[in-house]
């Protein structure tokens, strides 16, 4: 078939995916004249870019969701070492811990949105990812805390 049908497809079914039924997209297109082989090859395509986008979309806000509750907890154990240790330099401690968190966190963010698109994670692996995150958070917040009062208290 001629390339300018399958953009009409395409076009189609990407107007109509968020509101139409898998059937009447595919009962328009094939009114339309269309052949069932186009139709379906095109499907199967637009509905995977969909599914990857869902993925990363919901991967990413976890990934920040994560990073934030990760940092507000680790920002209170932040506090508590500087309270319990007054060998420590305080606002270098926090400012390190900080920097070094936000910096490695929000490239975590950047590199599971990219990762999903990349290699089209989607479904089981987009669970087992997010999974994967929750211990990536803590390791990054346990890390970054020690690193940084390593660091700061000469140790």
């Amino acid at each position: 078939m001629q390339e300018g049908t399958d953009d009409a497809i395409r076009t189609y079914i990407r107007a109509n995916l968020a509101t139409h039924t898998r059937e009447a997209i595919y009962a328009a297109l094939t009114a339309a004249g269309h052949e069932h082989g186009h139709i379906d090859a095109i499907w199967r395509e637009e509905w995977q870019a969909v599914v990857v986008e869902r993925a990363a979309t919901g991967l990413r806000w976890l990934s920040v969701t994560l990073l934030v509750l990760g940092g507000l907890i680790g920002a209170f154990g932040a506090l508590l070492i500087i309270g319990f240790n007054r060998a420590a330099n305080g606002p270098l401690f926090l400012f390190l811990y900080g920097l070094s968190y936000l910096a490695i966190g929000y490239a975590i963010v950047r590199l599971v949105g990219w990762s999903v698109r990349r290699f089209h994670v989607s479904g089981w692996w987009a669970s087992v990812l997010g999974l994967l995150l929750i211990p990536i958070y803590g390791a990054l917040m346990f890390g970054a805390c020690f690193a940084t009062g390593s660091i700061t208290m000469g140790g």
